[in-house]
Parts: C-alpha cells; sequence; structure tokens
C-alpha cells in the first residue's frame, strides 16, 4: 500500500512537471540568456548575488511576454535578441566614448546614428563567443521543448501564475537586498566601468534613473536666493571704444594637447602653430566632465556658465531640460549690440542644436545644411554610402572634407564670411562655432592628406589619423588667425577643445605621483584635459589661468577684453578663486590640488553658484 502510495506521489510531481514544463524552460532560458549577455558574472567577476538580484529588475520583461499571445518560441527568440543587441551596443559605446551605455543614451540616438557610418563595427573574441552561445542557447531551448512545436500559446493558467509569481517574488527579492546593502542605488561617480563590473549594467542604469531626479538644493528658497545674489553686483560700465568689435569662439571638436600632461615621445609636433603662439594671447589646460562624446556638455558649460557639476551623474541637459531660463554669453552680447551666430559644419537637429541655440539668445544659426549648394536631404539616407575616395559629398561636392566631416578651414571660411557681413552693416560680430572635423572614429577611412607624418615609432593607425588630424586643424588655426590680423576691427578669438579622443594614447609620460592630497590630480583626470587659447590682434591684458574649468571660461574672456559683467559672472570669477576647476569628474583648488565634492560644496560662494543655477534651470 506505501508502496503504491509512494508511487502516486511521484507520478503527481511528474506530472506537475510535465504541466509546467514550459514555464520552467522559458525562465531557464531568460535567466541564462540574460546573465550570459547583460551581466559580468564570466567576465567580470560579478558576485552572483549581484546578478540575481539584476534578473529580478529585468524580470518585467519576461512577465509582459508570458502574459501577451505569443508562443514561447517567440518569447526565447526575442529575448536573445534583446539581450545581445543590448550587450553589443554598449560594446560600440565603449569603444566610441570610453564608458558604458548610459539609458540616457536613448534620448540621443538620432545624433549616434548620424555618424555611425564612421565606426567600424566591433566583431571580437568576447563578442563572438557570446554570440554564438546565446544563439544556440536559443536553438537548444526551442527544440528541446517539443510542446513549442505543437501549441503556439500553452496553457493561459500556467502563464498567469507564472507572471503572478515572478511578479510577486522579484520585488521582494530587490527590496530584501536593498535594505540588507545587497544592492545599492548609488550614483556610478567616476568610475563607471568598476561600478557597472560589480553591480551589473541594469542596477547602473536603475542607478542613473534614480539619481538623475533634479532635487531641491538644501536650504533653498527662492527670495533668499535673490538676496544671496545681490551680493554680486554687475559690472555694467564699459568703453564702446575699448571692447572688441568682433568675438570668434571655436569649440574643436576632439582637439586634444597631450604636452599640457605629460612629456610626450612623438617624432613630430601635432600642433605646432598653437604651441608657439606666444604674444597677446592666454593659453593652458582646460578641464571639462566628458570624454571622447557627449560634445554639448562643454559646448553648455561654456555658454550658459552652468556647471554640471550641481546636475546629476549622466545629466545631458542639452537633450533633458529647457535652456530658456540661462544666462548665456549669446544673449549677454545681444544686450549690447553684437549679432550672435552659432556655427556647426554638420546636421542642425544634432543634440537639439536648432531648438537649443534659439533659447540661448542666437539670432542665426549656419549648420552643415547651409555650407554648401549640393545639399541632398538627409531623408536619403543612403547618400551615407555614396562615397568618393572616402568623402562623403552630402553637404556640396565644393566642399573640403576629412574622412566625411567637413573641414576646420571649410568652417573658419564660414566664420569669416559671417563677420564681414555683420562688420559691414555696422554691426558687432559675436560667432561660437562647433566643428567636426575631428570626430571619431579614427580607422574607419583613409585620411586625404598629402603631407601625413608619422608621428610615433609604432604607427598605430587610429592614433596616427588622430594626431595628423590635429596638425590640420592646427594649420587652419593659423591661417584663420593670420587673417584676423590683417582686419582693422579689433577681434578676439577663443578656441578650446570639447574633450579628448577616444583612442588608446599611451606616447607620453607625466611623471607624476598619484594620492589624495598631493598637489597633483588624480590619476583618472588627466583623460578630461584639453587645451584652451585666447587671443586678439590687439593688445589685451589678458587673465592668465594655468588650468581652468569650462564652465568660467566666457567670464575670464569678457572681464580680459572689458565687456561688461553680469552678476553670475561675477559670482563665477569669486568661485573659480576657490575651485577653479569644477567638473562633475573632478575638481581641484587654487593651489592644484585634487579637492572632494563635499569639500567643493562648502566653499564660500560655492553654495550661492548652485543655488542660482538651481533656480534659473528648475525652479518653476
Amino acid at each position: 500500500m506505501n508502496g503504491t502510495d509512494e508511487k502516486r506521489k511521484l507520478q503527481k510531481v511528474k506530472s506537475g512537471i510535465r504541466n509546467y514544463a514550459n514555464e520552467m524552460l522559458v525562465f531557464a532560458h531568460f535567466a541564462l540568456t540574460y546573465t550570459i549577455l547583460m551581466t559580468g558574472f564570466i567576465s567580470d567577476g560579478t558576485m552572483l548575488y549581484m546578478v540575481l538580484l539584476s534578473l529580478c529588475l529585468a524580470m518585467p520583461i519576461l512577465i509582459l511576454e508570458v502574459l501577451l499571445p505569443i508562443s514561447y518560441k517567440t518569447i526565447c527568440i526575442t529575448n536573445t535578441v534583446l539581450f545581445f543587441l543590448i550587450f553589443y551596443i554598449n560594446e560600440l559605446v565603449i569603444i566610441s566614448r570610453g564608458r558604458p551605455l548610459n539609458y540616457v543614451d536613448v534620448f540621443t540616438i538620432s545624433d549616434a546614428w548620424s555618424v555611425k557610418d564612421h565606426y567600424s563595427m566591433p566583431i571580437n573574441t568576447s563578442i563572438a563567443i557570446r554570440f554564438v552561445l546565446s544563439f544556440l542557447i536559443a536553438a537548444v531551448f526551442c527544440f528541446v521543448t517539443k510542446s513549442l512545436e505543437k501549441q503556439s500559446l500553452g496553457k493561459r493558467k500556467n502563464r498567469i501564475k507564472m507572471a503572478l509569481l515572478c511578479g510577486i517574488l522579484s520585488p521582494v527579492l530587490v527590496f530584501g537586498g536593498y535594505k540588507c546593502n545587497l544592492i545599492a542605488f548609488a550614483s556610478p561617480g567616476f568610475n563607471e566601468d568598476a561600478y557597472i563590473a560589480k553591480n551589473t549594467l541594469l542596477v547602473a542604469w536603475v542607478s542613473e534613473f534614480i539619481n538623475s531626479k533634479i532635487v531641491e538644493p538644501s536650504g533653498y528658497d527662492s527670495m533668499m536666493t535673490d538676496r544671496l545674489f545681490a551680493l554680486y553686483p554687475a559690472t555694467e560700465e564699459y568703453d564702446e571704444n575699448e571692447i572688441p568689435e568682433n568675438i570668434i569662439v571655436i569649440m574643436n571638436e576632439s582637439l586634444a594637447d597631450y604636452t599640457l600632461i605629460g612629456n610626450t615621445t612623438l617624432k613630430n609636433d601635432p600642433l605646432p602653430f598653437i604651441h608657439s603662439l606666444s604674444e597677446n594671447c592666454a593659453k593652458g589646460k582646460l578641464a571639462v566632465g566628458i570624454y571622447g562624446g557627449s560634445t554639448c556638455n562643454s559646448e553648455f558649460e561654456f555658454l550658459t556658465g552652468n556647471s554640471l557639476f550641481f546636475m546629476p551623474w549622466g545629466a545631458n541637459p542639452y537633450v533633458r531640460y529647457r535652456l530658456d531660463g540661462c544666462e548665456s554669453l549669446a544673449e549677454c552680447l545681444s544686450d549690447i549690440g553684437y549679432n550672435a551666430t552659432a556655427v556647426h559644419p554638420y546636421y542642425a537637429e544634432e543634440w537639439k542644436r536648432s531648438q537649443n541655440y534659439v533659447a540661448l539668445g542666437f539670432q542665426d544659426f549656419i549648420s552643415g545644411e547651409d555650407f554648401g549648394t549640393g545639399y541632398v536631404q538627409k531623408a536619403d539616407i543612403d547618400l551615407f554610402r555614396d562615397l568618393n575616395n572616402g568623402v562623403m559629398r552630402d553637404f556640396g561636392s565644393e566642399l573640403e572634407y576629412y574622412r566625411g566631416f567637413i573641414s576646420d578651414r571649410e568652417c573658419y571660411k564660414r566664420i569669416l564670411n559671417t563677420v564681414k557681413a555683420d562688420n559691414e552693416r555696422g554691426q558687432k560680430s559675436f560667432v561660437f562655432a562647433v566643428t567636426i572635423q575631428n570626430h571619431g572614429a579614427y580607422d574607419s577611412k583613409v585620411l586625404e592628406y598629402d603631407e601625413a607624418l608619422q608621428y610615433t615609432d609604432e604607427g598605430e593607425p587610429a592614433v596616427e589619423q588622430y594626431l595628423n588630424l590635429c596638425r590640420i586643424s592646427d594649420d587652419a588655426f593659423k591661417e584663420l588667425i593670420t587673417e584676423v590680423e590683417k582686419m582693422p576691427q579689433k577681434t578676439v578669438v577663443v578656441m578650446f577643445g570639447d574633450h579628448q579622443p577616444r583612442i588608446d594614447f599611451t606616447y607620453y609620460k607625466n611623471g607624476r605621483t598619484y594620492s589624495y592630497g598631493s598637489n597633483t590630480w588624480c590619476a583618472a583626470s588627466d583623460k578630461y584635459i584639453v587645451p584652451y587659447i585666447m587671443w586678439a590682434n590687439y593688445d589685451v591684458d589678458w587673465i592668465q589661468e594655468e588650468s581652468v574649468s569650462a564652465n568660467y571660461l566666457s567670464a575670464i574672456m569678457k572681464k580680459s577684453v572689458g565687456l561688461p559683467l553680469t552678476s553670475f559672472d561675477n559670482l563665477r570669477l569669486a568661485c573659480m578663486e576657490e575651485v577653479p576647476v569644477l567638473t562633475k569628474s573632478f575638481c581641484a583648488d587654487k593651489n592644484g590640488f585634487y579637492t572632494h565634492a563635499g569639500v567643493v560644496a562648502s566653499a564660500k560662494h560655492m553654495k550661492v553658484y548652485e543655488l542660482i543655477q538651481y533656480k534659473r534651470m528648475f525652479d518653476q
């Protein structure tokens, strides 16, 4: 009798397993595929409990799928394709921008798509192995489940039970892990790679989302902020005959100067003219908060004087926030008679510049669509494949290109034409240009340059191509300065890099010891240093800052050439005296010491800076 009962129990268990075999296989496939493609459990050593907690965060995907009227086979294939695409796109972002994929990158898909043809699609060993493994697993799971072939939807009640079980257990496990400090939704901070290796990519996205919310600063009060801001009165007096008639500002795409962060061992100097400038100019290190991409963040900090230091990690103001409440350099100069023009030799829609430049007070915007005469609408995307000796001719065949991007020389011609046209109308001119020539990647096409030099013994293609592009930029800048020297009008030229390129450059030695409290910056901060140059064709008593961040540069320029200063300018100059390097990546005090964010926040003027920036951008 007992034997019969045991057989019945065993039969009941087997029957239950058969009834739910499909659901268990689908869940197992989801968990296995997610672990292989979306976590570093295999390659980065992510802890098992973090993999499980991360899997729980992804569970809503599976819950939604099992509730939809689609077959289990379709679910397996869908999840394999979905997770592999995310994994592969993350690899592309790491290669192109030197950082993992952020959730905010969703808002910049169109900008990434516009330059996709300049990047090679990597297929390395790791990608190949994961591709083969994940799709092999999908094939096996689809094959072994006979019911997947016989019935397309399975039993509805089994699907509902599976959805309920996952829907209950997943949040409980995530909440329990959070309360037990097994999972932390803190900001990824300076080292995103290390954070993701420890916590997985999905946890990093959730952390960024949670920390992306704009939080009212402690002690904020609108009227109190106005009273504090009144302590920095504007300097409105200026001599009309002393200020420049023309102001040209160039943010040069990916322009770096490695001599600023070490002693290079290059065979040739890629920036000979810039290095030769010594009279009537100011030069130094400009600290930016980005590396390898997100150009618009440096642009935002320079034009508005706002600092991303006070914003959530990964914030992208051009894409996510309204800018019409910001004080901008274009508005300030327009108020005293300058015609403000923005120039960018690429698509106007990139980083929403067509809208943002209006919000920032520019009267005109000359984009790539306005440069040539033979432009074909961007809707004809096949034009990207219509190459002539490696050059895309979609903005007009009469223009000069390098690797399909309009050259700096063409950009500078348009700048000079704009300035001269303004002067002929009796107007002062302000032109802000963002170049495109040096945009990555640096290994997809042969560089069309007859005078190309070799800079390193190894001759690594990406490094050689990039440094030759710098030389072309340097030559174009020399031509611009030569033309400006001939102009009778007082003219100021400011140029700076937006960020360093994403290349493996190891041909310099800095010989420094890195540690907190030393008189040097953090080792990782070297990749956030670009050059800045301020020059004029007349005598200017320049304010010389060896190291400064982008949010201060416009105020330095205005004060140096005698332009009126707003209260915000004077506030920034006061903050600069305490913390001349203020970026989201790192900060440094006036003695050059690496400074922690908590110390920066307690500086005398810094709180007012934070309050007034918040009020202008976010206080509705």
